[in-house]
Order: C-alpha cells, then sequence, then structure tokens
C-alpha cells in the first residue's frame, strides 16, 4: 500500500523519533536492523545525514528503495554512484541475489564501512570500486564534508584546512560494469559530470536513472536545469519525480521542463 497524505503525520513522523529515542549525540558507533533485512554499522553522532535517519526511522529515502524495488527487474547490472556505506547497493542485493551490483565510493573511510556492511549481511558479492567517477581521468582529492555529513564529502574543494584524501577519477564509459540496467547517481554537485563521463554507455543500454538534483548546495557545478536538458537530450526518456518526494513512497509526477523540478530530491529517468 502506498503512503497516503494525512495531514501532521510528517510532522509526527519527523519529530516522534526525536522524542521517543535516546539522544544520537551520545550514541557512537553502533549496528542497528532496518526495515529492510540488513544490518549497518553506523554513527548518528557523527553522520545527520543517511545515518541519523537510519537510526530514527530504520530507514532513508524509502521512497527511492521502493521505487527501485519496483522497477529494477534484475536483467541487468544496478550502478550505484556515490554509494555512501552501502544502503541501496545492499538493498538490491538482498532483495536481487541474482543482481550484478557495481557501487562506487572514492572515500577511503566511507568505503571501509560500505565493506564493513557487506561483511555484516554477508553480501560479498557486491563489486565495490573505490575511485571517483567524473568527466575525466587522473588523480584528484576528495575532501571530508562533516559540516553536511559523512555523505557530504566532495571532489570540490572546501578551504586549506580541508581534510583531504587522493584518489583517482574515471568516466564510467572507460570501465566494465556489465549491461547497466538502473544508474543510481548522488555525488554532491557533480552528478552532471558524471553523465557526461558515462554517455556512451547511457546511449547504448538506455538504463533507468536516479539522480540527485539540488539548487541548494552551495558545492553544486551545475543547475538543475542543465543536468535535466543533458538526459532529454540523450533521447527516449521520461522524467519523474516522487509527488511525497525521495523519502515516502508515493505516485510519479512527469517532469516536463525546468519549472517542474524540485530544490532538492531526486529525478527518475524511465526509457520509453
Amino acid at each position: 500500500m502506498r503512503d497516503k497524505d494525512v495531514k501532521g503525520i510528517r510532522y509526527l513522523a519527523t519529530r516522534m523519533p526525536s522524542w521517543l529515542l535516546p539522544d544520537p549525540a551520545r550514541q557512537g558507533e553502533m549496528i542497528i536492523e532496518t526495515l529492510h533485512d540488513l544490518s549497518l554499522r553506523i554513527d548518528p553522532s557523527k553522520d545527520k545525514g543517511v545515518e541519523l535517519s537510519l537510526f530514527q526511522t530504520g530507514t532513508y529515502e524509502r521512497g527511492i528503495l521502493d521505487f527501485i524495488h519496483h522497477n529494477y527487474a534484475s536483467k541487468g547490472s544496478f550502478i550505484d554512484i556515490g554509494a555512501n556505506i552501502g544502503l541501496m547497493s545492499l538493498f538490491v542485493q538482498r532483495h536481487f541475489p541474482q543482481a550484478e551490483v557495481h557501487a562506487f565510493e572514492a572515500h577511503p573511510e566511507t568505503a571501509q564501512l560500505f565493506r564493513d556492511n557487506c561483511t555484516l549481511n554477508d553480501l560479498s558479492a557486491v563489486h565495490l570500486h573505490e575511485v571517483a567517477l567524473g568527466n575525466g581521468s587522473g588523480t584528484v582529492y576528495i575532501y571530508d564534508n562533516w559540516a553536511v555529513n559523512r555523505g557530504g564529502a566532495t571532489l570540490v574543494p572546501q578551504g586549506k584546512d580541508a581534510v583531504r584524501h587522493e584518489v583517482q577519477l574515471f568516466r564510467l564509459d572507460d570501465l566494465e560494469v556489465g549491461h547497466p540496467e538502473m544508474v543510481k547517481i548522488d555525488v554532491e554537485g557533480l552528478e552532471l559530470d558524471v553523465l557526461k563521463g558515462a554517455e556512451t554507455t547511457l546511449r547504448k543500454f538506455r538504463p533507468i536513472l536516479i539522480v540527485e538534483v539540488s539548487e541548494n548546495r552551495e558545492n553544486a557545478h551545475h543547475a538543475s536545469s542543465e543536468i535535466l536538458e543533458f538526459i532529454q537530450d540523450l533521447g527516449n526518456y521520461q522524467v519523474f519525480k516522487l509527488k511525497g518526494g525521495k523519502e515516502r513512497r508515493s505516485t510519479l509526477v512527469e517532469i516536463r521542463s525546468a519549472k517542474d523540478l524540485p530544490q532538492h530530491d531526486n529525478i527518475l529517468c524511465l526509457p520509453r
């Protein structure tokens, strides 16, 4: 059953965990059981994004996980670009055991946490690539951005005092990732670079795309309208957003022009 809009339900869903659960700032690292038959190692005292949500609700971006569950057919590979601690990759591997999953996480400490979570769930078939993706190749730096959260780590320079890690950059077009059926991209403002570096792959295989767009991030290099235009120029795609946003299971609403784009959310692109 789809979630329904009930007056006040979103406020309660947001506030009740803080009323009923221990203070996350005092928890430290822990292992939690999610709503998706997965155990995950998290630290809600440090990460105020994915890990805090998992601590408080047992899930994260439930609308996107629901979309994946109903639209991925396991006939091709699932590509998770900006995989963070592994929730979406492990969700796919758990629910589609025969799936070929390629996850990309460039930050070395986050990648290690991803590996820990694979081991925790005995899901060793996931292919984790500890590299960055974009529209070029070479050596780059990924910068910690704890002012946002663990997943806020970015290739965009964060100032001379920011902690940085040297990583390798590739284009998806230059890598072997099977026959992509679904591609999720969440790379903190550099989504268009990843798309451009994957253009040949996208035109050849026409995978379903899940792409974060945002007009709210200071480190966004491209306007959301540029991402939409690029995907529309690929041809043969319909672009949607979730009516209730990425956190809620809800119906799809078609995006026909830039004015329909969300301020900060995922767009869902389906080949016709």
